[in-house]
């Protein structure tokens, strides 16, 4: 795990984990649609008309935003005041604009959970230390969807050739990816070498893998050893969403 490029991935270490299955797509608008429905009595919305916030207690899950916006603040899950609904065509993008709190919220309701960094590191990296999820070969069009290359997310597993060890699917690109842990600059100095589950406590949550508009943020994190740019939990963006996992033996 990690690597001898950046600081926060000092120093590369070896790390044991216990058995565990991850989903091989980053979770679907129209899944994540079935758990709002799911749960609209206990969710409360704005009644902003430009952007409306999804909230579940007290945490901002997922925001809505107007249909006459830009064609990247497009709604791609709508509300009509009675169910939650898919915008014809996005019902396999990726979810977005949604916060680490929706992400935690959605694979608990799944019966799941996020996966931990290490977690996802193992499953992009696979056995061989492989520099991309796919190997060492330098991204390009055909691999994975970056760099704002298609203009918008693509329906999951678009990019076959791109799958990881693993047969996962755009662990790079399209959607970077909430993990479970908060972010800790120097954890992997002293962290543990079995199981680690990342600092204890924290202000940002690590994000992973590399989004469809890079510039969003910034280019070069579909590196599986990359760390992409911590954010604080309550954020949503265009380039964020996620996968859940599940322990091998619960």
């Amino acid at each position: 795990m990690g690597s001898k490029l950046y600081a926060d991935e000092r120093p590369p270490h070896q790390v044991d984990l216990n058995a565990y299955w991850i989903d091989k797509t980053e979770v679907t608008n129209e899944m994540f649609t079935n758990y709002l429905n799911d749960n609209i009595s206990q969710l409360s919305i704005t009644p902003d008309d430009f952007m409306k916030s999804i909230k579940l207690k007290e945490n901002m899950i997922y925001l809505l935003t107007c249909s006459s916006c830009s064609d990247k603040w497009t709604d791609r899950i709508t509300w009509d005041g009675t169910k939650f609904s898919v915008e014809s065509g996005y019902e396999s993008h990726p979810v977005v604009m949604v916060s680490w709190y929706g992400a935690d919220s959605y694979c608990s309701w799944a019966n799941r959970r996020l996966p931990t960094e290490a977690e996802w590191e193992k499953a992009a990296k696979g056995t061989d230390n492989r520099i991309y999820p796919w190997g060492d070969t330098t991204p390009d069009k055909t691999l994975a969807n970056l760099r704002d290359q298609v203009g918008d997310t693509t329906e999951v597993g678009s990019y076959p050739a791109g799958a990881s060890f693993y047969s996962l699917l755009d662990m790079a690109g399209n959607a970077a990816e909430w993990v479970n842990d908060w972010y800790g600059k120097t954890y992997y100095q002293n962290s543990p070498s079995s199981n680690p589950l990342g600092p204890d406590t924290g202000e940002e949550k690590v994000v992973r893998g590399d989004e469809w508009d890079c510039g969003y943020y910034y280019c070069g994190s579909e590196r599986t050893s990359a760390r992409f740019l911590p954010q604080e939990p309550t954020l949503v963006s265009l380039g964020i969403g996620f996968r859940c996992a599940i322990n091998a033996n619960p």
